[in-house]
């Protein structure tokens, strides 16, 4: 298994499946991927992680070796991501160029072509409008949440988990020794959600481990999940919650968003990764700028008609206790969403109930990091929990402060906070990966979430708390 090597543009992120699932297919071959192209361009790439790394060297200029984008491989890499854009425009002279240039070059022609399409039809299947599931009433997509231990429910939370990674496993193994009656996950199966992935990375695995423990599993997509246009997520759907990794009794969740509803509590699941499918519409025209991974970050948002639904949740939700959970983060104070450090878009949507406090904890994903928010824009507590499993290593600086963050943000979302912040993993050098506990309790007794991580590396299963809140 390779190690995951993420990107954080669309384009990257599909090219990066596309070169996994031609690789899958070629290298069983003779002559095939590793040999003819990267042997061809004189890299004597043996090892598969060593041709992701190699790979990741050449998109990400921030990695050993990466500044050289005009090596052979770097020429063979923009070259193929311009072919695959030509193909999924139809640009028929743009395409014959492009394949000339391979062909004449020390480039593989066929087998980087091959990559070129199927990229491109990943494109075409997210430029387009994607999979998308709307309410036929106000009903649909309301499930009861299952019964507690004593009053007490347990569910679990993760989110940027499904790299099909054994750190991966280990953090699911984890949390499931907790024996939660729910797990949600808050979107983002790499690379690109194509069916290979959604299977293997996600619901092989939550399957298999969950025959241990069996309980509800709901899915939220995040931007990966759309970019070979959703349709694989919903594909799985179906597989989630049948026994024996879940009771038998448990509820098939049909779309890509929720609400699960007790006398108590009340979860709403947000898709907000719909809106983060079309890498044709944020794209950098300039592929130079591409491969250096410079993009422009911008607002995401609900459909109108998923808005409506939550927003009649809301209207009806009585005395219930109000989660919301999402793949897109409402604020940052690491990262800008579009031109601020909030996404007002979203913000907007939600207005009357961040102004009425009516959201008592909100949970996201998104940034691979665990930031635990001072209040702020009417929300109690606002949570990134993006450290599931996806690997951020210490040179990345993930916990360095916004340059132009607003001084009031940095007083409301730090300062009146004690800062907690994961710790690197020494042998790896990457970040730790986590989960988060609620115990929902009934209206007037205290409920809590608790944070555990594990080691960065995945060398060993050990749980470790390192914050607890009450709700």
């Amino acid at each position: 298994m390779t190690t995951s090597i993420g990107f954080h543009t669309a384009e990257q992120s599909v090219f990066q499946s596309a070169f996994l699932e031609v690789l899958a297919e070629e290298s069983a071959q003779p002559d095939g991927l590793e040999k003819s192209v990267f042997d061809a361009a004189g890299l004597g790439i043996k090892a598969e992680n060593d041709v992701m790394q190699t790979l990741a060297n050449v998109l990400d200029p921030h990695a050993k070796g990466g500044d050289d984008l005009f090596s052979t491989m770097g020429v063979c890499v923009q070259y193929t991501l311009e072919l695959a854009k030509a193909k999924a425009f139809k640009q028929e002279d743009e395409i014959e160029r492009l394949q000339n240039i391979l062909t004449a070059s020390m480039c593989d022609a066929i087998n980087w072509a091959k990559i070129a399409t199927v990229a491109a039809g990943y494109y075409k299947l997210s430029g387009n409008k994607p999979v998308y599931r709307k309410p036929a009433n106000n009903d649909d997509f309301v499930y009861p949440l299952p019964a507690g231990q004593d009053e007490t429910l347990t569910i679990g939370l993760i989110a940027d988990w499904g790299s099909g990674e054994r750190v991966a496993e280990l953090v699911f193994e984890e949390m499931c020794l907790h024996k939660p009656e729910a797990i949600i996950h808050l979107g983002d199966v790499y690379y690109s959600g194509t069916a290979k992935e959604q299977a293997e990375n996600f619901t092989d695995i939550v399957n298999r481990i969950r025959e241990d423990h069996p309980c509800a599993l709901y899915n939220l997509p995040g931007n990966h999940d759309y970019y070979a246009g959703g349709a694989a997520f919903y594909d799985e759907l179906p597989r989630l919650n049948q026994p024996p990794a879940a009771p038998a009794s448990t509820p098939q969740q049909e779309a890509s968003f929720f609400c699960l509803r007790n006398d108590h509590w009340q979860i709403h699941g947000l898709d907000t990764g719909y809106h983060d499918h079309d890498y044709f519409k944020h794209a950098v025209d300039n592929t130079r700028k591409l491969l250096q991974g410079i993009g422009p970050d911008h607002e995401t948002y609900l459909t109108d008609e998923e808005l409506a639904w939550h927003q009649d949740k809301l209207n009806t939700k009585g005395n219930r206790r109000v989660i919301f959970l999402s793949h897109h983060q409402l604020f940052s104070a690491y990262g800008k969403i579009g031109k601020a450090y909030v996404n007002n878009h979203l913000r907007e949507q939600f207005s009357d109930a961040l102004q009425n406090q009516e959201i008592d904890a909100w949970f996201w994903g998104h940034e691979h990091t665990l930031q635990i928010y001072g209040s702020h824009l009417g929300l109690d507590k606002g949570r990134c929990i993006g450290y599931g499993a996806f690997p951020i290593f210490a040179q990345e600086n993930p916990y360095e402060l916004g340059e132009d963050l607003p001084e009031e943000m940095k007083k409301e979302l730090i300062d009146a906070m004690e800062r907690i912040e994961l710790s690197v993993d020494s042998r790896s050098g990457v970040y730790e990966h986590g989960y988060v506990i609620l115990k929902l309790r009934p209206s007037g007794q205290p409920s809590q979430a608790i944070y555990y991580t594990v080691p960065g590396d995945g060398s060993q299963a050990i749980s470790t708390e390192i914050f607890r809140e009450t709700l």
